[in-house]
């Protein structure tokens, strides 16, 4: 049974209880003045890349990318454009002021998982027992977003898997039913916000749970995965202590511990200083704040499952804040997660995630192709007047307020896009529809379509066949033997079947 829901951001109407921390939680270690990009992932149960996050510390960063791609750094960031609902029957809502990007309709077949391939093909892969799993039963099932930036939402919308759907291809729309929609009012995500989903009562084994949120101003969705195990029989087990406590940060007056959890259907947890509990956390993170500077505490961390059944206490963590004369001297934290929000012909927005330092951050120093080019009080940048078709590497670094740089954060490499084409003359039309054999001409040549196509341009797409007259060469396009092309000024003929290789630089061609 579908189940729709309206949630309101005042909190008066909601699909779910709010789980509010005590604690100041991991995703706020970027928190600042300053606009970031909206970004967010399923932390309970994990969501695939949320995942490879977490693996990453047990498998190694390399094998982590080989396996999720960049997700296991950014499982925040699988962000295409909205509208998947759409295949579903869903209509956009009043709170939709922009419509979607791209189709339109989401991520395409195949790419679901991976919206788009956005951080690399990875996440696309679909195979049996190759994801970790999480084992639910059937009917209630929380789901608890995290959200490293908030931002005017329109809905969260829920799917799974078919019975008898096939495991081991990548997953299609028609593998796909809506369960869940979650309707919103177009004010800010509320952070740590958990929505009941309701797993169908006929499931049971391996399945998928597909989410997107839907930003209501822009015209982008994020989207996230769940494999699930769905258990009918299921009996509760011991909930396992955490392990694998760890210092994530330290400054004179707080630290940053983060952990390991191997529950499933986890509440939230209680972390312990010194035996008295100081917090609880929703994620794998906390923050200890108003400590003594240079001082030890020990910390522990409790499990709590959805039934209020409690974990035995992990393994202590020793930590020690910095002095604060050690505190002011300590560079800056990395900037967070370096990526592009958009690319012109001539321009490349950037955004980064928020550094912190105990005396704040004064400004970002934004350099590209190693070069500083810009300074920013802000997480975002706008680079202006660059070439078109041309690739520039971007990094960027955070000065604090007493003057100490941050180490450069991750290097981001981006292609600026190809400045279009004024309309030619000739009958070819990128709306019409051809098939196999129609005859059209472009720009000096005259063309034969090989097969179906609409909107494959003639001089770019190996669909048409040059049949009379010249044509530019092109990188786009793959060139059969014998076919001629113009380049500087200079006819050249195809020796063999060849794509991308430069006439008058490779042997692959010769001057006709």
């Amino acid at each position: 049974m579908l189940d729709y829901n309206i949630l309101k951001g005042d909190g008066k109407m909601k699909l779910s209880k709010l789980l509010v921390s005590t604690a100041v939680l991991g995703g706020m270690i970027w928190a600042s003045t300053d606009v970031v990009s909206a970004h967010g992932y399923i932390a309970n149960p994990p969501s695939r890349a949320y995942q490879g996050s977490l693996e990453k510390n047990a498998i190694g960063w390399t094998a982590a990318q080989q396996k999720y791609g960049a997700a296991a750094d950014n499982p925040q960031g699988l962000e295409t454009g909205k509208g998947f609902g759409r295949n579903f029957g869903l209509s956009l809502l009043p709170s939709d002021i922009v419509q979607p990007a791209g189709t339109g309709f989401g991520p395409e077949d195949g790419k679901i998982t991976s919206a788009n391939d956005i951080l690399g093909s990875q996440m696309a892969v679909q195979k049996e027992n190759y994801w970790k799993s999480t084992t639910i039963n059937t009917g209630d099932l929380d789901v608890t977003w995290h959200y490293t930036a908030t931002h005017p939402t329109s809905r969260w919308s829920y799917y799974i898997t078919k019975q008898n759907w096939n495991p081991n291809k990548t997953i299609t729309r028609d593998d796909l039913e809506l369960i869940n929609d979650v309707q919103y009012d177009g004010s800010q995500a509320n952070t740590y916000l958990t929505h009941t989903i309701k797993v169908p009562e006929d499931r049971k084994g391996y399945h998928v749970i597909v989410s997107a949120w839907d930003v209501a101003d822009t015209g982008m969705a994020f989207y996230q995965t769940l494999d699930v195990n769905v258990d009918n029989d299921s009996v509760q087990t011991e909930v396992a202590k955490p392990k694998n406590l760890t210092v994530k940060f330290s400054e004179s007056n707080r630290l940053g511990i983060q952990w390991e959890n191997t529950n499933q259907d986890i509440k939230e947890f209680e972390v312990y200083r010194n035996n008295q509990l100081v917090g609880t956390s929703k994620t794998t993170e906390f923050i200890d704040e108003k400590l003594t500077a240079d001082t030890s505490y020990s910390y522990t961390v409790v499990a709590i499952n959805k039934d209020g059944k409690k974990s035995e206490h992990s393994q202590a963590l020793v930590a020690k804040t910095l002095s604060e004369e050690e505190s002011e001297q300590a560079a800056p934290t990395v900037p967070g997660y370096l990526h592009s929000m958009g690319v012109s012909e001539t321009s490349v927005d950037l955004m980064w995630g928020a550094a912190i330092h105990e005396t704040g951050i004064s400004h970002y120093e934004i350099y590209r192709d190693g070069i500083m080019i810009a300074k920013s009080e802000k997480t975002q940048f706008t680079d202006n007047g660059l070439s078109s078709a041309t690739s520039y590497r971007y990094t960027v670094r955070a000065v604090a307020v007493n003057g100490q740089v941050s180490e450069m954060s991750n290097i981001l490499n981006v292609t600026t896009k190809e400045q279009e084409t004024s309309e030619v003359d000739g009958t070819w039309d990128k709306t019409s529809i051809y098939t196999g054999g129609e005859v059209v001409t472009y720009k000096t040549g005259t063309y034969k379509a090989a097969w179906y196509t609409v909107n494959d341009i003639p001089d770019e797409s190996d669909v048409w066949t040059l049949i009379d007259g010249t044509e530019e060469w092109s990188s786009k396009k793959a060139y059969q033997a014998k076919s001629v092309v113009q380049y500087n000024g200079q006819s050249y003929e195809a020796k063999f079947w060849t794509k991308g290789n430069i006439p008058g630089e490779s042997t692959n061609w010769m001057l006709k």
